[in-house]
C-alpha cells in the first residue's frame, strides 16, 4: 500500500515525505528528473522559518500536470513526469487514437442507417402510392368497359331523360323572368296611373282664372321647395339625379331636345327680368370666375 502523500499514474511513482524526497522511474531522463527534484529540496530547505508549503506544479518541455482527482487532499500537489519513451505511455496514447477513431466510425454508421432507414421508409411509400394509382386506374377503366358493354337501348333513354330535365329548368327560368317582368310592369303602370290622379286632383283645385300675382306666388313657392330640396339632398343623390337626367336625354328625339332648349331659355329670360340690381352683379362677378378659371385649365393644358 502507498502512504498518504504517495501517488501512482502509470509506471511513474513520486513520493514526497516532507523535506526528503524518493523517485522511482524508468528510462534515459531519470538524472534530470533527480536534478530537478533535489533542486526544489534545496529550495525547501532554505525556507526554515515560513510554514511549510505544498510544491507547486512546475510544467516542463517533457512534463505535463494533469489535473487533482476526488480523491487528493488540497494540501497535496504533485509533479508528474511523463516520459516520452516509455513504452506503456505510448501505448496507452495509441488506443486513446484508436478508440477515438472507433467512436467515429460508430457515429457515422449509425448517420448512415438512419439515412437508410429513412430511404427505405420513403420508396415504401412510394410503392403504396404507385400501387393506388394503378388500384384506381383499373377500378376506372372497368367501369369505363363496363359502360361501353351496356345495352344500346338503356343509353339512349337515359340520354333523353337528362334532356327532358334540361329543358324543364329552362322553361322554369323563362317563366319566371316573364312572371317578374310583367308583375315589374304592373307596378310600374299602378305608381302611373296614382301620379296622374294626384295632378288631377291638384289642377281641378287650382283655379282656372289665376291672376298673374297668383301664378307667381306659385312659381315661388315652387322655386323656395325646390331650393331647400337641394340643400338636404347628398352628393349621391345628386349624382343620381343627374344620371337620370342624362339617360332621358340619350333617348328623346330632336323635336323633343328643340323644345326642351327653348322652354329653358324662356325661363331664363322671365328670371334676367325680375333679377334684381344685386343679383346681376353676382351673377356677372361669377362669370368673369368661371372665365378666369377656363384661361387658367386651358393654359395649364397647353403647357
Amino acid at each position: 500500500m502507498l502512504g498518504k502523500n504517495e501517488k501512482v499514474l502509470g509506471s511513474n511513482v513520486i513520493k514526497l515525505l516532507g523535506n526528503e524526497s524518493h523517485v522511482k522511474a524508468k528510462g534515459s531522463h531519470k538524472n534530470k528528473v533527480s536534478e530537478k527534484l533535489e533542486a526544489i529540496v534545496a529550495n525547501r530547505k532554505r525556507q526554515k522559518n515560513m510554514p511549510e508549503q505544498p510544491l507547486k506544479r512546475i510544467k516542463t518541455e517533457n512534463s505535463k500536470v494533469f489535473p487533482k482527482r476526488a480523491d487528493e487532499e488540497s494540501d497535496e500537489e504533485i509533479i508528474i513526469l511523463e516520459y516520452y519513451g516509455d513504452p506503456k505511455f505510448v501505448a496507452n496514447q495509441k488506443t486513446l487514437e484508436v478508440r477515438a477513431k472507433k467512436a467515429q466510425v460508430d457515429v457515422a454508421t449509425q448517420e448512415t442507417k438512419q439515412t437508410l432507414l429513412q430511404d427505405k421508409k420513403c420508396s415504401s411509400e412510394v410503392e403504396k402510392g404507385c400501387e393506388m394509382f394503378l388500384t384506381l386506374s383499373h377500378i376506372s377503366t372497368k367501369r369505363k368497359q363496363e359502360e361501353e358493354k351496356c345495352d344500346d337501348v338503356q343509353r339512349p333513354k337515359q340520354r333523353k331523360m337528362v334532356k327532358r330535365r334540361e329543358q324543364k329548368t329552362k322553361e322554369v327560368k323563362q317563366k319566371r323572368k316573364e312572371n317578374l317582368k310583367n308583375y315589374r310592369k304592373q307596378d310600374k303602370n299602378a305608381l302611373r296611373l296614382a301620379r296622374l290622379e294626384r295632378y288631377r286632383e291638384y289642377m281641378s283645385q287650382k283655379p282656372k282664372n289665376a291672376t298673374e300675382e297668383e301664378i307667381l306666388s306659385g312659381t315661388q313657392k315652387r322655386t323656395e321647395h325646390r331650393r331647400q330640396r337641394l340643400e338636404k339632398e347628398t352628393e349621391e343623390q345628386r349624382l343620381a339625379n343627374l344620371r337620370r337626367q342624362r339617360e332621358k336625354r340619350k333617348n328623346e328625339t330632336e323635336e323633343q331636345r328643340i323644345a326642351r332648349l327653348a322652354k329653358s331659355r324662356e325661363a331664363y329670360k322671365r328670371y334676367r327680368e325680375k333679377e334684381t340690381e344685386e343679383e346681376r352683379r353676382k351673377r356677372l362677378d361669377r362669370k368673369k370666375e368661371c372665365k378666369k378659371l377656363l384661361r387658367l385649365v386651358i393654359k395649364g393644358s397647353s403647357l
